[in-house]
């Protein structure tokens, strides 16, 4: 469908754990400080993005995204900025849930 997915992290402490993960799921994955990530991200224009994130540095990104998701387990004050909260935990299927998701909605807007 033309839709390019990219994952960002500043954990550099479960890079490896976390680099391996998304190369199995053939998504490239960039090492973004928490203090570049705004900048970073708005490169993409956020109206053309999907972000899903669980912290507070996430605040930002998750309030400008076109489309932007908390997981269930993430802070309720993060979850208050995202426009949908999945009902998955971090970790526990939240990638799946939002893309099926996210496939419905440009689903719906194809079929309006």
């Amino acid at each position: 469908m033309g839709i390019e997915v990219i994952a960002i992290t500043a954990d550099h402490r479960g890079w490896a754990i976390t680099s391996k993960r998304f190369k199995d799921m053939n998504v490239p994955l960039y090492l973004v400080s928490e203090k570049e990530r705004f900048d970073w991200v708005s490169k993409y224009g956020f109206e053309n993005i999907c972000f899903v994130g669980d912290g507070l540095h996430d605040i930002p990104c998750l309030r400008n995204a076109g489309i932007s998701y908390a997981p269930a387990n993430a802070p309720n004050i993060v979850k208050s900025f995202a426009k949908k909260t999945t009902k998955a935990s971090g970790g526990n299927g939240v990638i799946l849930e939002i893309a099926l998701d996210f496939l419905y909605v440009i689903d719906e807007e194809i079929r309006n």
